[in-house]
């Protein structure tokens, strides 16, 4: 407060210098109080359009987060997809694998079972030349045995019909 604007009376200050200094300074808070409300609104208008710019960019990147939280959540999904087709294709080719083995000493199982049952036959065959063979041999030693006896027995009488050959019969 400056008391020397105060003009003084008899018994104190006057009245109207008082009012005018009440008035004064209150023009003056008034004034300044219109300046902060200005500036006040101008801080708020500030303030909301950083706050609206703010909120426009959190939006954003919500939205950027939502949009990758879904990508991730694809790529997990497509990720786990994935592992499972891979195990299930491991799954069907040890399947595949196996039964394919399985197969393969089936099938080698019957052919060696076949070549022994070859085997068997070329060796019943061959059993059965050499039978037939031997068998051969003895009845054309018999044959020659019984020539010899019907030469003994007419030695006169021409045989050389019947007689063998000596080359074919040292064969």
């Amino acid at each position: 407060m400056e008391i020397d604007k105060l003009k003084r009376g008899l018994f104190g200050y006057k009245k109207e210098s008082v009012y005018q200094y009440i008035a004064s300074v209150e023009d003056d808070f008034s004034s300044k109080l219109l300046e902060k409300d200005d500036e006040i609104k101008k801080n708020e208008e500030i303030y909301l359009s950083k706050i609206n710019k703010l909120e426009e960019e959190l939006k954003e990147v919500k939205r950027q987060y939502e949009e990758q939280k879904g990508e991730k959540t694809v790529v997990a999904a497509t990720l786990i997809e994935a592992r499972r087709f891979a195990e299930q294709l491991k799954k069907e080719t040890e399947e595949k694998e196996n039964k394919a083995l399985k197969e393969f000493e089936n099938e080698l199982s019957k052919k060696r079972k076949e070549l022994k049952e070859y085997q068997e036959q070329i060796e019943n065959l061959r059993k059965t030349i050499v039978s037939m063979l031997n068998e051969t041999d003895g009845k054309i030693k018999n044959v020659e045995n019984e020539i010899e006896t019907v030469k003994q027995a007419c030695p006169g009488k021409n045989m050389t019909l019947f007689e063998r050959k000596k080359e074919i019969s040292e064969k």
